[in-house]
């Protein structure tokens, strides 16, 4: 069996001396490590907002009491629903903001060519407003505007509807597993802990861990290199069978002896 290899094999990497399934566990967790390292934005926290929207810096929207980004859900009622998870690396997670005027600006996915909306559709609560996402760029109904969060550091921001004053929130409700983004009006008190649902940090995409890739959407977009990689991962299977198989063959050998002293 494959651990027989003697030192000068080059399969030994896999015999793991002295048998120790601790070792190819080891390999095991930093294959995943590594693989994890490479699938993920490498992001800074946005300082300047007007020069973001300047360079049209693609953008993630993080809440930190959810550790949740927010992204353009296949889920629909009229429209997609916005919604939010703690998966990072998605291309449906990316965002441009558009400036207009009087400090009014448009949130586009970048991946559904949609900007974020306030919905007039009320939650389940009847207490808050659906957000969503349309191609429909005329309506005011998709402006909004970014204000610091208070006692917040430079990139946290409130997301307000321009024209009804809803702010966006991560609610504890889910669709299909994520948290449904909804807006409603913010009351800001002197203790400030309960708006840590509405305050976003704005992330700035500056490429890929392990890669050359730069702030440009299509090279973000899924390819052969960055979806699964199913010859990485059947390595992964196999050295996890091989790992099983070892600690069984160890266990049956523990309990050979068990039985001779019995």
């Amino acid at each position: 069996c494959f651990w027989h290899y003697s030192s000068s094999s080059p399969m030994y990497p896999f015999a793991l001396r002295g048998r120790r399934p601790g070792a190819m566990l080891t390999i095991l967790w930093y294959c995943c490590f590594v693989q994890t390292i490479n699938g993920m934005f490498e992001t800074e926290t946005v300082g300047d907002l007007n020069e973001a929207v300047a360079n049209k810096q693609q953008l993630l929207i993080w809440n930190a009491m959810h550790d949740a980004y927010l992204f353009v859900s296949n889920d629909r009622r009229r429209e997609h629903m916005v919604e939010a998870h703690r998966y990072q690396f998605e291309q449906r997670n990316i965002f441009t903001i558009h400036k207009l005027n009087d400090n009014r600006y448009r949130i586009f996915n970048e991946a559904y060519k949609r900007y974020l909306f306030v919905s007039t559709d009320r939650s389940r609560s009847g207490k808050a407003f659906l957000v969503e996402a349309s191609p429909h760029f005329t309506s005011d109904q998709n402006e909004f505007q970014l204000t610091p969060a208070p006692n917040r550091p430079p990139g946290h921001f409130l997301i307000t509807h321009a024209k009804y004053g809803l702010s966006l929130f991560i609610t504890d409700t889910k669709m299909n597993g994520d948290f449904l983004i909804e807006a409603d009006r913010l009351q800001l008190q002197a203790d400030d802990r309960d708006v840590d649902k509405y305050v976003f940090v704005l992330q700035a995409i500056d490429g890929v861990f392990g890669t050359d890739n730069n702030d440009i959407f299509n090279e973000y977009a899924y390819d052969a290199g960055n979806d699964i990689n199913w010859v990485f991962w059947s390595v992964v299977a196999l050295i996890a069978v091989c790992a099983s198989v070892v600690l069984y063959k160890q266990l049956c050998s523990e309990q050979d002896v068990l039985r001779k002293f019995n």
